[in-house]
């Protein structure tokens, strides 16, 4: 629902997309494209974050080395969090 993001957007003033895929011309640079060209809808702070930008292994551990960890979403959205 475009409706629910945008209007979370426009509460927050921020946006963090998270996905699977690699960070180039994932859905989530679609998501930042629409909040950027949504009338009046100020963004404080916006961030992907994605997989390495490499095929992703189905193996365990090599998997875990290119998917995002939690660690690092985590990180991202404190960053996001505190960005005035």
């Amino acid at each position: 629902q475009p409706g629910a993001l945008l209007a979370s957007a426009r509460r927050t003033g921020r946006v963090v997309a998270v996905e699977e895929a690699g960070l180039d011309f994932g859905w989530g640079a679609e998501i930042l494209a629409r909040c950027a060209e949504t009338p009046g809808l100020r963004l404080r702070a916006a961030r992907r974050a994605a997989s390495l930008n490499l095929p992703i292994p189905s193996r365990g551990p090599l998997e875990s080395a290119v998917l995002p960890s939690v660690e690092s979403l985590l990180q991202t959205c404190l960053e996001v969090a505190q960005n005035e």
